[in-house]
């Protein structure tokens, strides 16, 4: 997330590692971290879309299965990839 941010959360050396908080303008990602990267399980809230995502990460991108609920109130659940394409999970 570009831009100035404020984290709460664990730190080894000077990177996010284990589970933390990062801020930044008005979205929110809550989750775990391995060197600086959002990585396992966590939640996204980006605010200019409504939307709230959760699920797994790898290398700070939206990676395995997670769902995804839009501002309207759908859910839509499927198997993430390069952070924003997915297959429908049936």
């Amino acid at each position: 997330m570009p831009g100035s941010s404020e984290y709460y959360g664990y730190f080894v050396g000077d990177r996010k590692n284990g589970v933390g908080v990062l801020k930044c303008l008005n979205d929110v990602y809550v989750g775990c971290f391995v060197n600086d990267k959002k990585q396992g399980h966590g939640q996204f809230y980006e605010s200019d879309k409504g939307t709230l995502y959760e699920g797994n990460w790898d290398d700070d991108k939206k990676r395995g299965e997670g769902t995804l609920r839009l501002e309207d109130g759908r859910k839509i659940k499927g198997r993430w990839e390069n952070n924003n394409k997915y297959i429908p999970i049936v």
